[in-house]
């Protein structure tokens, strides 16, 4: 604003539109020529970077994919849908026999592991 005052000041009314139009072109063609020489410079140092950076990922890459193929995720879940706890179905009720199978029967011994006689 300071700047712009000062301008007035000393260039007058008239010469200052003249002096924004000429500001706003050679900005205008700075621009241009910066965005001419990024354009000749990114292939020569973008393209080997990424490269390297690819190669670099693709190990990586081929340990990741097998793993996310066993976890299909939605992109509209959360995590806490993803891992959400979901309750288990209750084990049968065991069938007990009140029958015990002689092999199953120990024989009932004294302190000297002898059988005991009836």
């Amino acid at each position: 604003m300071v700047i712009f005052l000062v301008a007035l000041v000393v260039l007058g009314p008239k010469k200052l539109p003249e002096l924004g139009r000429t500001l706003g072109k050679v900005v205008r063609e700075m621009k241009k020529a910066l965005h001419e020489f990024k354009d000749q410079v990114d292939p020569h140092i973008v393209d080997p970077f990424v490269n390297n950076v690819n190669s670099f990922k693709e190990p990586f890459q081929n340990v990741i994919n097998p793993i996310n193929d066993l976890m299909p995720v939605k992109s509209s879940e959360t995590p806490k849908e993803i891992f959400k706890t979901t309750e288990l179905p209750k084990p049968p009720e065991p069938i007990i026999s009140k029958e015990i199978p002689k092999e199953s029967q120990v024989s009932p011994q004294n302190e000297k592991n002898e059988p005991l006689s009836k």
